[in-house]
């Protein structure tokens, strides 16, 4: 036996860990070293001086440990090593006890950076905390399939890239399910998906530690509560003890997301009415972000709360109510003919997968929803103040309705104005914000997904293509998400999008209530495709507007427009008529496009036949 050992120990190595598990006289060590835990003896436990008889009885939890470790045939513990030899077990021998505060397993190298999801962590069904405890559990947010056997580490692309002990540039972090922002839930009892806050794409705060035994760097919970451009100093002794560490969610990715208003609550669940188009959002209450995502979120986005905290709390839960204006991530619930629990749940009610728009209407799922400001979403835009115009029509019967010619016509491109986060979401991928490509995570409606391809065509500096969600068929509109990719570069290769060309039609429909609105309205709807140089009107050029090889340009050029009795703010004056010079606003409502007139006011009346009565 003494020669077995000292064969052994002629090629241990000597390390450093702590004591992660015990059970009688045996238990398990972890090594700074390696990954794998080691195995551990008592009767292998030194004691300080060397002397057998005062050897320790048993050792705890959390002791710091030196020790040599040696591979043994058989065993079968956790630092096994299967498929060599029958199996290599990791024995721990000569272990001696350390002062505290002695081993460290990682190399701490910046706090409160930020940095982008790429890939989104995976939990196994069954799987141990990272710190050796259950995952926490929350509600709301996107999806992750949980039925794979092993935990996948999310990826985190920096920011700002840091440097690690050994001179490294570190680009890229990985991040452990358990280190989700505000934890996990399940979707539902029979599926194998939990629900999550965070989606590729969203921006993240954290710390990044490296640890030693792999070379791995990790993101970790920071006490910083704000983002490097909005730190006026590091953290003081205050922080230090009062700030929770948390991974934390500052910037939602702009993919799907969009505005609306709460219409309607019940128990449970309620609608949104979306800003953009006149559709109503179903969303469950879970949705709603909880409180520590909306503090950081208002902590870190001071142009959205701009010092406002519109979040109330109600019996430890965040209350919603009707009027309250929201941002949330816009999918498609695909509902089944089976009547179970489709993608992010809603069971019971069935549906064909080939429905229309109508059906595509009550599959509208409102996620991740965020509470804004009084004030933030916006119903109309204003495109052009004091316009100059003459009357050209009235309607006999009905003296404050008619038609009039804008002095100087006026080009309207109304995509960027109706969708102000679709096109912040591409020129953030222009920038590289999200690196070159960033894929939808939700399946959109096809109305939505034409509407975003319509704006990517109007660019020079952007592709698309549909992926397919499972197979590689990518035709069916309700298993393929859409992909925004960066224009190929030199040295670059991007599959082409021309491939998804067919895939769907280019026209967008445009939904809503069409005619007229509070005011008058243009005799012809604005157009949603969008040309992304232009934020809101510019004189019509005689040019023609160039076309692009992958897509239309389709601008709205305004001479004529309807007004209404709406579009006066005062009427005592009387009626205008025709050949009346008048000055006016013109608005672009968001809900349908349509171009209104408010504001009229008479410069110059046409001189007329004075009217004769019979008496004189």
């Amino acid at each position: 036996r003494l020669e077995r050992e000292a064969k052994l120990l002629e090629n241990a190595s000597l390390e450093r860990g702590k004591v992660v598990s015990t059970k009688g006289d045996f238990g398990f060590l972890r090594s700074v070293a390696r990954v794998e835990e080691v195995y551990y003896h008592l009767s292998h436990v030194e004691s300080a001086d060397g002397d057998d008889e005062n050897r320790m009885s048993s050792l705890m939890e959390g002791q710091e440990v030196e020790f040599y470790v040696v591979n043994e045939q058989g065993g079968g513990g956790r630092g096994s090593k299967k498929g060599s030899g029958g199996g290599k077990s990791l024995s721990a021998r000569k272990i001696k006890l350390l002062p505290e505060g002695t081993v460290k397993f990682e190399h701490e190298l910046a706090q409160g950076v930020t940095g982008y999801v790429l890939e989104c962590p995976v939990e196994a069904p069954s799987a141990d905390s990272f710190f050796g405890g259950p995952s926490k559990k929350s509600g709301g947010g996107g999806s992750c399939n949980t039925a794979a056997a092993a935990v996948v580490m999310g990826k985190i692309c920096l920011d700002t890239p840091i440097i690690d002990t050994d001179g490294n540039e570190v680009t890229e972090v990985v991040l452990h399910p358990d280190m989700y922002p505000c934890g996990t839930f399940t979707l539902s009892r029979t599926s194998g998906e939990v629900g999550i806050w965070i989606r590729p794409g969203d921006t993240l705060l954290f710390d990044v530690i490296q640890i030693i035994a792999d070379g791995t760097y990790r993101a970790m919970p920071t006490k910083h509560s704000q983002c490097l451009s909005l730190r006026s100093e590091e953290l003081t002794t205050d922080d230090m003890s009062s700030n929770k560490a948390l991974i934390r969610l500052v910037k939602p990715s702009l993919c799907g997301r969009t505005e609306g208003v709460i219409r309607s609550i019940r128990d449970n669940y309620g609608f949104i009415h979306s800003a953009e188009r006149n559709v109503d959002v179903y969303f469950p209450l879970f949705e709603v972000m909880p409180n520590e995502i909306h503090s950081d979120l208002i902590n870190n986005n001071p142009d959205v709360y701009n010092g406002t905290d519109p979040v109330q709390n109600k019996s430890g839960r965040i209350h919603v109510e009707i009027g309250m204006e929201v941002s949330f991530d816009l999918s498609l619930q695909i509902l089944t003919n089976a009547g179970g629990s489709g993608r992010g749940g809603g069971g019971g009610r069935s549906r064909q997968n080939n429905f229309g728009a109508a059906q595509e209407k009550e599959g509208l799922r409102g996620r991740r929803v965020q509470i804004l400001p009084k004030g933030s979403v916006q119903e109309k835009f204003l495109i052009a103040s004091q316009v100059k115009a003459t009357v050209t029509k009235v309607d006999p019967k009905q003296p404050f309705i008619g038609m009039m010619e804008l002095e100087e016509p006026l080009t309207i491109q109304s995509a960027n104005l109706r969708h102000p986060l679709v096109k912040k979401l591409l020129d953030a991928i222009s920038a590289g914000n999200y690196g070159d490509e960033i894929t939808f995570h939700d399946v959109l409606g096809e109305i939505d997904s034409q509407l975003v391809v319509s704006m990517v065509k109007s660019r020079d500096d952007l592709e698309w293509l549909y992926v397919p969600v499972s197979g590689d068929n990518a035709e069916d509109p309700h298993n393929r998400k859409l992909r925004i990719v960066r224009k190929v570069r030199s040295n670059d290769v991007v599959e082409s999008p021309e491939k998804a060309e067919n895939e769907v039609a280019v026209a967008v429909e445009i939904e809503g209530k069409k005619g007229e609105s509070e005011g008058g309205s243009a005799n012809v709807e604005a157009s949603s495709d969008a040309d992304a140089a232009a934020d809101a009107a510019k004189p019509a050029s005689t040019e023609k507007s160039p076309q692009k090889p992958n897509g239309r340009r389709r601008e709205k050029i305004v001479k004529t427009i309807r007004y209404s009795k709406h579009s006066f703010p005062d009427m005592s004056d009387g009626p205008v008529g025709v050949g009346d010079v008048v000055t006016c606003d013109i608005v672009l409502s968001r809900v349908d496009g349509s171009i209104i007139v408010e504001n009229i006011a008479v410069v110059e009346r046409k001189e007329r036949p004075a009217v004769i009565s019979d008496g004189e």
